[in-house]
């Protein structure tokens, strides 16, 4: 039996979550010389990674990939966003750990980048996200494009990867169906989707 009443505005609210760390690792694909060599291969003229370049991870994680660049790369100027306080957090203890000074992570949602405009002296030669397009509601998915627009060379690169239908194609109603059956409200993002799962089974 489901719920007799149902707040249907939770049906709206963000599937991300910032209670739970998501596992990184290095996405070689989004490197500056794979990108540099597939654009290539496609018939485009890349930005030259052998000599100093700005390059944007978005949606870093722990910053793994761009920790990478950064510690491969040291003329470059890395950075990485990712709404994430986990994510963030670890990926500066590494950062420390490994004494680079050529690589910055910021905390931010993809609707809310602007206010980090004033960071960025230069527009990135390149800018890579890995695994969220595909998921991003409307005002992330704008936010995104509009920090594209700003701050993408032109010339420069993006990285993106999507993943695609049909393989994926349940997942986000059945996000929307455990949003609309469990409201955000005292719970964590675990215990809400343990209980979103409860009621599915049932």
């Amino acid at each position: 039996m489901l719920p007799l009443s149902i707040d249907t505005a939770t049906a709206s609210e963000s599937f991300y979550v910032d209670d739970v760390a998501f596992r990184s690792g290095l996405v070689p694909e989004q490197t500056p010389l794979q990108m540099a060599v597939a654009a290539a291969l496609g018939g485009f003229v890349p930005p030259d990674v052998a000599r100093p370049f700005s390059y944007c991870d978005l949606g870093c994680g722990d910053g793994s990939t761009a920790i990478a660049v950064a510690a491969t790369n040291p003329l470059a100027d890395v950075v990485g966003i990712d709404f994430n306080p986990l994510h963030i957090a670890a990926g500066n203890e590494q950062i420390a750990r490994l004494g680079l000074t050529n690589v910055r992570l910021f905390e931010a949602s993809f609707a809310a980048l602007e206010p980090l405009s004033s960071e960025f002296e230069q527009p990135f030669d390149l800018v890579a996200c890995n695994g969220i397009y595909s998921w991003l509601e409307d005002q992330p998915r704008q936010g995104l494009i509009t920090f594209l627009q700003r701050h993408l060379r032109p010339g420069g690169l993006f990285y993106v990867e999507t993943t695609t239908l049909p393989g994926m194609a349940a997942v986000p109603p059945l996000w929307h169906l455990i949003q609309t059956l469990v409201p955000a409200a005292g719970r964590s993002s675990r215990q809400r989707a343990e209980e979103g799962l409860d009621w599915l089974e049932r």
